[in-house]
């Protein structure tokens, strides 16, 4: 196709198979073209280097690759893709109807939009940033990430590692697996207006700061709108959280208005505390907590916190004033 503000309403493609690939190919002019829709059977793979798919592509089996410039407005149907490249913006919604590895690999120029529902699992997620992103997958999500900002909604059974080079903003992670649901999640930014709820266990977190926030592993619905636990009935599980960790060299508050609770803690380092001014009761539940280290008016480190560890007491040894910030595990009624 040459010549600019090219368009082409519909593809459609019958009888093809596993060993087929559909090539489009632009040349002169801008070197681009608009595709309002593809409907196909299976396919080896689809390569549109210079299209932008601005309606819905349908098939009835599965594709081993797909390469566009990008895909703009319009729902993606099938039942699993091996490769999905798109060079510059992807918005589509994603619907793909298997139960194994529905998706292996995706990389975008940027996601900013779309409703993914996938039955199955992914093995490899990519893209510049994410805004708006809202996929829910049956399976688990091995590898998740995202250079710059991201603005998420993300379910899935559970994630391998997440990493965000940029911050993490008013986004919900929630894992309904019973293992060890979330790896390791490194946020290069701020953990911000963000929950993360996992039924199990989640292992590493990493941040420059955590404000406005919620760290949960294994917690059962809260009565009356409580945002931390209170007793141990609260605890679903005998879930952990293995780290959370503000980084270090990370000026002013690096912890505010924030919960983090699980049965057992691991090791918390979260830089300096508002312990004043918070919205709501903001602090750190568990029935065990292997250290705490954080500044307050002064720096603090509490380490081996069981059931039996009087913390008010232990803090008040050290002339530490918490405020508003609760440092709390259940056990001691």
């Amino acid at each position: 196709m040459a010549g600019t503000n090219l368009g082409i309403s519909a593809i459609s493609t019958s009888s093809t198979t596993a060993g087929s690939v559909l090539n489009i190919t632009t040349k002169g002019g801008a070197k681009s073209i608009d595709v309002s829709g593809i409907t196909t059977d299976a396919l080896k793979s689809i390569n549109g280097p210079g299209v932008t798919l601005t309606g819905g592509l349908t098939s009835s089996g599965s594709i081993g690759a797909i390469s566009l410039d990008s895909a703009t407005g319009g729902t993606i149907n099938g039942v699993s893709i091996g490769k999905f490249t798109v060079k510059g913006e992807f918005s589509d919604n994603l619907v793909l109807s298997g139960t194994s590895a529905d998706l292996n690999t995706f990389k975008a120029g940027s996601i900013t939009g779309g409703t993914w529902t996938v039955g199955g699992s992914a093995n490899s997620i990519s893209a510049a940033s994410a805004a708006t992103w809202s996929p829910t997958f049956g399976g688990a999500m091995k590898t998740v990430t995202i250079a710059g900002d991201a603005n998420v909604v993300i379910s899935a059974m559970s994630i391998g590692t997440f990493t965000v080079k940029g911050a993490l903003n008013n986004s919900q992670i929630r894992l309904t697996g019973t293992g060890n649901d979330l790896n390791k999640l490194a946020i290069g930014g701020a953990l911000s207006g963000s929950v993360i709820n996992s039924a199990g266990s989640i292992g590493a977190i990493t941040a420059a700061a955590l404000i406005n926030g919620e760290i949960y592993a294994g917690i059962a619905s809260l009565s009356n709108g409580l945002a931390l636990p209170s007793t141990v009935v609260d605890f679903a599980s005998m879930s952990s959280i293995k780290s959370v960790r503000v980084k270090a060299g990370a000026s002013g508050t690096t912890f505010s208005n924030s919960d983090i609770a699980a049965a057992n803690l691991g090791v918390l380092s979260l830089g300096t505390l508002q312990t004043t001014g918070n919205a709501n009761v903001t602090g750190i539940v568990g029935e065990t907590i292997a250290s705490l280290t954080a500044t307050t008016n002064k720096k603090f480190v509490l380490k081996k916190l069981n059931a039996t560890s009087d913390i008010a007491a232990l803090l008040s040894n050290m002339g530490v004033m918490l405020g508003q910030i609760v440092v709390q595990a259940p056990g001691l009624g």
